[in-house]
């Protein structure tokens, strides 16, 4: 582990935990401009030639531990999930885009909102809603389990831990609000819904530890004996979307079955082995509850960094096909 920053001792032993598994180092660096939330630059899927976690300049005492326990199991998660012989990514290619982009089409000359919208700006948002449900297919069920597994190993950081979720919670939730106009509500809905899911599931999970904020946290003192389930569940319902409780609630018991497991036993190489595979069911049925498992696939890391790679050369091809310049097909 290389650091010069002073961590607790729980997050210390994390950290050895982690790289005992894994077989490498961790390295973290407090950064300035680092989102909230961190940020893991990894060997996996970001083919980076070390792991490294950054955290925010600003974040300190255990809020700075938590952050860096998050990226750490996440770490482990992705690990496991691309270390392994059978470890697949998500994955697209120029075919599997053009089904998705073909589909975000039709549903934007279904929805009264956005079928007026001119088709050279149409073929801007559609694109980047394709590449926003994979980022967050991606991204989202793994965080899950990993803010699971953060209260199961480290329950020292149970406080910052919660006072994390209330934050991003409310970031999180208008993150689209610019774009709320600009593309069919169906997709607005089921963006919102997998934010809802994280916040229930989470909350659930959390409220059934007492808080008792830490001194150098002050912020935790305004949640002193707060209900996180009850906190959330008011906060989604002003929410215009009902369709939004119904698809997160529904993505939300989609998550708990998938992780159906016991996190309690031993945390070995095969435990984050089959994690990463409960992760896996989960983005699998959440893209099949969406109507968007023929948009990606499952493949190797070298595929997915490929694609990556590809990225623009694959926009363009898949939106030009669909939505030419010299007419609409």
């Amino acid at each position: 582990m290389t650091t010069t920053y002073a961590i607790s001792e729980p997050l210390r032993g994390l950290l050895h935990h982690a790289q005992g598994i894994l077989g490498t180092d961790i390295v973290l660096k407090r950064q300035r401009n680092v989102p909230l939330t961190g940020l893991l630059l990894d060997t996996y899927l970001a083919g980076n030639e070390r792991n490294i976690i950054f955290f925010p300049e600003d974040a300190l005492g255990t809020l700075k531990d938590f952050i860096i326990a998050k990226e750490t199991i996440r770490l482990l998660l992705m690990g496991a999930a691309c270390g392994s012989e059978r470890g697949k990514v998500l994955s697209y290619d120029v075919a599997s885009a053009k089904r998705g982009m073909e589909q975000i089409y039709r549903d934007s000359l279904k929805d009264e909102q956005t079928r007026t919208i001119p088709l050279a700006e149409k073929k801007e948002i559609i694109p980047g809603i394709f590449f926003l449900f994979h980022e967050r297919l991606i991204e989202l069920p793994r965080l899950i389990t990993a803010q699971v597994l953060v209260s199961r190993l480290c329950p020292a950081l149970r406080n910052p831990q919660t006072y994390s979720l209330v934050r991003e919670s409310m970031v999180d939730m208008h993150s689209l609000d610019p774009m709320r106009e600009r593309i069919p509500l169906r997709y607005f809905v089921l963006h919102q819904g997998m934010y809802y899911a994280r916040d229930m599931f989470l909350s659930l999970k959390l409220s059934a530890y007492d808080l008792h904020p830490e001194i150098n946290i002050p912020e935790l003192q305004a949640f002193r004996g707060l209900d996180v389930r009850q906190m959330m569940d008011h906060r989604w319902s002003q929410s215009p979307w009902v369709h939004t409780k119904i698809a997160g609630d529904a993505m939300a018991n989609l998550m708990g079955i998938a992780l159906s497991v016991d996190i309690d036993r031993k945390p070995d190489s095969g435990y984050y082995l089959e994690l990463a595979d409960c992760v896996n069911t989960a983005v699998h049925r959440w893209m099949t509850m969406m109507s968007m498992q023929d948009w990606y696939f499952w493949d190797t890391t070298d595929s997915y960094q490929d694609s990556v790679a590809r990225r623009e050369e694959i926009m363009k091809q898949a939106i030009d096909d669909i939505c030419p310049t010299d007419g609409i097909r």
